[in-house]
């Protein structure tokens, strides 16, 4: 029996063995067809399969090593510059041998730390007697429009930005206070 793996989109679980302190998943592709990287045309004409090593982190002092078997196509696209090209997948970078979930990790800390230094400053200003808009509030999320998934990149909009914040407000040397 073959089983989908939901956290791996496009994959299937072939088999699976464990030798001494180490798991061994063999993995398959799903798809029948896939977007040229170059042009984008979208390709079922398969060239070759070919099997890629990737190693995720010692989980307890087990590692942790997935076989993917995936394809090679062809671009039929006669204004593409590429003629043969492997399958993509939006978890695994081009290239990449080993799964990056230590950034994932830090990236998460540092999101989590902002929102905990967020959510007490505003608590303060809320204490101090203020009021909060909710428009104003929901643009002062973390995440920026982008959902965060720790299989896919991060993305921060450079052009997105806050409505503009009219207080009225004094600054003194023991912090904001309403201005009179």
């Amino acid at each position: 029996m073959h089983i989908v793996i939901p956290s791996f989109e496009g994959i299937e679980l072939m088999s699976s063995f464990q030798a001494a302190h180490t798991h061994v998943y063999i993995l398959k592709s799903i798809y029948k067809s896939c977007p040229c990287p170059s042009c984008g045309k979208i390709s079922s004409r398969v060239h070759s399969l070919y099997t890629r090593f990737v190693q995720d982190l010692a989980i307890q002092q087990t590692s942790i090593h997935l076989q993917l078997q995936v394809k090679k196509f062809f671009c039929d696209s006669p204004a593409c510059s590429t003629r043969i090209f492997t399958e993509r997948f939006a978890w695994l970078q081009s290239y990449q041998r080993k799964i990056i979930k230590y950034n994932h990790l830090i990236a998460n800390c540092v999101i989590f730390y902002n929102v905990f230094q967020l959510t007490h400053i505003l608590h303060e200003y809320i204490q101090e007697g203020n009021e909060l808009d909710e428009e104003v509030l929901s643009d002062l999320s973390p995440y920026l429009a982008f959902h965060i998934n720790r299989f896919r990149k991060y993305g921060l909009d450079d052009n997105r930005q806050p409505p503009d914040i009219k207080f009225d407000m004094a600054i003194s040397p023991n912090g904001l206070k309403a201005a009179n």
